[in-house]
């Protein structure tokens, strides 16, 4: 199974500092990157998908989105300066 992870925000010149799992369950990041921001990443099933975005602005939001297939199965928004979304769950 293959999930998207994506970060999105409200603010078209928004950077983000995302943290998230990889196939293998180890924990990875990505520091700086515009939105919007995904990457897909092969899993196996019961493998534990996570990830955050904290975004890098004095305002807006930030969304983590994890998508199975193509559709989002979590999704969390979070808005303020430097704010922090996170979305996670089993696959």
């Amino acid at each position: 199974t293959t999930i998207t992870y994506q970060v999105t925000s409200d603010r078209a010149d928004e950077h983000v500092d995302v943290t998230y799992n990889n196939a293998d369950g180890t924990v990875a990041q990505a520091n700086g990157v515009p939105v919007p921001w995904s990457l897909d990443v092969p899993m196996h099933k019961g493998a534990l998908a996570y990830v955050s975005a904290q975004n890098q602005g004095d305002s807006g939001n930030v969304v983590a989105t994890i998508l199975l297939n193509g559709i989002p199965a979590v999704t969390h928004t979070s808005t303020g300066g430097y704010s922090i979304a996170t979305a996670g769950g089993k696959v």
